[in-house]
């Protein structure tokens, strides 16, 4: 019904013969010279399962913890001591950002899981570890939206 043969890139009578003589590592050149074709040189190494080989190993994040009380939200991370006297500390409701982390001159963004009063924002510093304590502010400004009657149908 629908010429799907013609319109298949390779010529089909010579496609197993050309990959039988190749081998594995001429594959992957082939593979990563059209893909660099099609996607430009910098972004095939961001495609799932392939590393580049000239990539340099990252450190892994600083792992936060969020843990939750009845009135409370407390949020720890690790920082070390040579730079936690240049860490600034800023957030409002529903934010929290650390300057000068996890290198000088750089910023980290955290979302908050609950809603945070913006006063009465707790730090204290001890063994390496940053913990900030948060009170909960609660939104009682609540808004009922009714459905009109005629707009409902089955």
């Amino acid at each position: 019904m629908f010429p799907w043969n013609k319109q298949y890139p390779f010529n089909q009578q010579k496609m197993p013969d050309f990959f039988k003589s190749m081998n594995p590592n001429q594959v992957e050149n082939y593979v990563q010279e059209v893909m660099g074709q099609v996607f430009g040189q910098d972004q095939s190494g961001g495609f799932p399962y392939q590393f580049s080989k000239n990539r340099e190993e990252k450190q892994a994040p600083p792992s936060e913890n969020w843990y939750e009380a009845t009135d409370r939200i407390y949020f720890k991370i690790k920082i070390p001591a040579k730079i936690a006297g240049d860490v600034k500390i800023q957030h409002n409701s529903h934010q929290l950002t650390l300057e000068n982390f996890p290198e000088k001159g750089e910023r980290k963004t955290f979302q908050i899981p609950f809603l945070v009063r913006r006063k009465g924002t707790k730090a204290t510093y001890q063994d390496e570890e940053l913990e900030l304590s948060f009170i909960k502010n609660e939104d009682l400004n609540v808004t009922e939206i009714h459905i009109p009657e005629g707009d409902i149908r089955s």
